[in-house]
This record gives C-alpha cells, sequence and structure tokens, in this order.
C-alpha cells in the first residue's frame, strides 16, 4: 500500500496543540484488500484523543479509540510519570467477526489461514499502568505450519485479559498432517477420521509484560506434533505448569504412541 500522513504543531511551547494523521492506502495483508487504514491523533488542552481504524473489505473492523490526559510541554520537557501517569485513561477496542488470516500473516512460517476474532473491552488507568478488561474469542481457526507439516484447524480460544491476569478458558486445536503418505495409511500410523488435538488451560499472571505466576495444564489428546517426510510424532498426555516464572515446576506424563524416524 501507500502511506501518507502529516503532523501540524500550533500554539505555545509551553501548551502545545498538535494534530496528526496516518492512512495506509490500497493496502493488501494476508491476501485481503482493506479499506484505507487510518489513524488519527489529537492534543489540546492537555487532553490527548487517538483512532484506529482497521477495516478488510470482507469480514469485520478492528476498531480503537483512547482518550488520556498527555501534558506535553516543549520546554522544559516533563518527566516520564508527569507525562504518562494521570489516572484517566479511557480506552474502547472493538472487533466482532475480525478476519484472523489479517493478523496471522505476519507470523513467518504459517499458511492456510482462517477463521473470525471477536474482541471487546476497554483499557482504564494511566499510559504509564494501563488496567485492561477486554475479552478475546476466536472460532473456526486455521493455520499451517510448514516446517512442522501440520495443520491446525478448528481452533478456538476464549480468554479474556483483566487487571494484570490472562485467563485461557479453553484453547484448543485438531492437529491434522498436512500432505499425509498413502504409505502410512497402509500401515495404520495415519487413521484418516481420527480425531487427534492439542488443548490448553489456566491463567498466566503479568507483571507489567512480563509473566509472574502461571498455572496451566496442556492436553494431548493423539496429538500430531510433527509429520513430515523424516519425521512423525503422535502423543497423548497431560502437562501442568505451574509456579512463579522462570521458576515453574512441570509435572505430568506423556506417552508417545507412534513415532517414525
Amino acid at each position: 500500500g501507500l502511506m501518507r500522513g502529516d503532523v501540524q504543531f500550533s500554539g505555545r511551547a509551553d501548551q502545545p496543540i498538535v494534530s496528526a494523521q496516518l492512512q495506509v492506502l490500497g493496502a493488501r495483508i494476508g491476501g485481503r484488500d482493506l479499506h484505507p487504514i487510518e489513524l488519527t491523533a489529537d492534543l489540546s488542552e492537555d487532553r490527548m484523543t487517538a483512532d484506529f481504524g482497521l477495516r478488510p473489505r470482507e469480514g469485520g473492523a478492528l476498531l480503537g479509540r483512547a482518550e488520556a490526559t498527555f501534558p506535553l510541554r516543549l520546554q522544559p520537557l516533563p518527566g516520564r510519570a508527569e507525562l504518562l501517569g494521570s489516572e484517566d485513561l479511557i480506552a474502547e477496542l472493538s472487533g466482532q467477526g475480525f478476519p484472523i488470516d489479517v493478523l496471522l500473516a505476519f507470523v513467518p512460517g504459517l499458511s492456510d489461514e482462517a477463521g473470525t476474532m471477536t474482541l471487546e473491552g476497554r483499557i482504564t488507568g494511566s499510559l504509564l499502568h494501563p488496567q485492561p478488561d477486554i475479552q478475546l474469542r476466536v472460532e473456526g481457526g486455521k493455520a499451517c505450519a510448514r516446517k512442522l507439516g501440520l495443520c491446525y484447524e478448528n481452533v478456538r480460544l476464549a480468554s479474556s485479559l483483566r487487571r494484570g491476569r490472562f485467563d485461557i478458558a479453553e484453547l484448543w486445536a485438531d492437529t491434522v498432517p498436512q500432505v499425509v503418505n498413502p504409505i502410512d495409511v497402509v500401515r495404520g500410523r495415519v487413521r484418516p477420521g481420527q480425531r487427534s488435538g492439542i488443548g490448553l488451560k489456566g491463567s498466566i499472571g503479568l507483571d507489567g509484560l512480563q509473566p509472574d505466576d502461571v498455572e496451566l495444564q496442556v492436553d494431548l489428546a493423539r496429538s500430531w506434533l510433527m509429520y513430515s517426510p523424516e519425521i512423525q510424532v503422535q502423543a497423548d498426555g497431560e502437562i501442568g505448569v505451574r509456579g512463579t516464572y522462570p521458576f515453574l515446576e512441570v509435572t505430568g506424563g506423556v506417552d508417545v504412541q507412534n513415532v517414525a524416524i
């Protein structure tokens, strides 16, 4: 796409007025054409507002709006706490039916992405210490990992991020070999129609952007871990991860039922 934008300054050095606009025209991400991507921000009388919109031509939009005190001074420059510490941040996020292939296009090694995402929530607190309350769901997700020779299909996610804690009520994906060798079917190593997948649930405490206390459970249901011409691995089991990062305790067991190298 083509990017264009401008920033305008006016007012006084001790109370500037700033207006900024950025557009990306003719953008294409993950094989999808997008409406113009827009980001605008305005600062006046120490109050900042910002709006963001990401709208595929097919599918739902991802929208955001934020307001906060931002006492910018050009002379002298304010300290970080003064500039970002006001406890009046209000940010709204929404995205209904947003195609996740637009986001997964930035992850290297993935292909055939599909599915929709629903994002709803708000962020309060301050720019320095934001307090999110966000719900994130994914339905009908799919992505293929070329190096592993696998596709993750029927992906579903129900999660939330609230005040320093990321909770995963459900994360599940069917694991399917990307290209099946017919000889493996004859030998019974691959059984068409057999359900196999991997699941995850639990929670992660956050200290800023760093993980803190962790409690996760991983379920392997005849899950394919790799399927390539050289290596095929399929496993059952349950794994628990608990503790305070980075001192984590891993418990459980894995039964590797199907291995070929």
